[in-house]
């Protein structure tokens, strides 16, 4: 079976060998004119060859039941703090459930604080920008520009 990762905006696709797990991000901006899906031919560090199909019509979105926390530091200073769940999760950022109501705004920027499910519970610290509010639900975007991580990528094509 042929595996699918999906390219970035900024032309980057993560490989991840089958048999040992080695995660490589790559710049694939030499197929950006394809214009549709294209299987490329890998080959990891440990030898191991295969193929993976390069996706740049959508971004893969995972859904998860992870709990952490969150803090928003107001604009006069007041810190927000509070327990959340990540519900799903994708290169670019992830959805948060919080644990009680808050008047969060679009703009608003959030430190959350979760451990992913994967072997080693890889921990997760990132500063999130709120995008859009659906009662407890926020939709979030990373605010760093290089905020995606190797950790995340891995867990992701996994």
């Amino acid at each position: 079976m042929v595996r699918k990762t999906y390219v970035t905006d900024d032309d980057k696709a993560t490989f991840v060998c089958e048999i040992c797990d080695h995660a490589r991000i790559a710049d694939v901006s030499r197929y950006k004119d394809i214009g549709r899906a294209l299987t490329v031919k890998c080959k990891c560090k440990c030898g191991h060859q295969f193929e993976v199909t390069l996706e740049k019509r959508g971004m893969l979105r995972k859904k998860v039941n992870l709990a952490g926390t969150y803090t928003h530091i107001s604009p006069l200073g007041d810190k927000i703090e509070g327990h959340m769940k990540v519900r799903n999760l994708s290169r670019k950022g992830l959805q948060l459930e919080l644990n009680k109501d808050h008047h969060f705004q679009v703009g608003d920027t959030l430190d959350v604080d979760f451990r992913l499910d994967d072997v080693g519970h890889s921990p997760v610290l990132k500063a999130v920008i709120v995008r859009n509010i659906q009662g407890r639900l926020l939709g979030t975007e990373f605010a760093e520009a290089e905020a995606f991580d190797k950790n995340l990528g891995v867990y992701l094509m996994n």
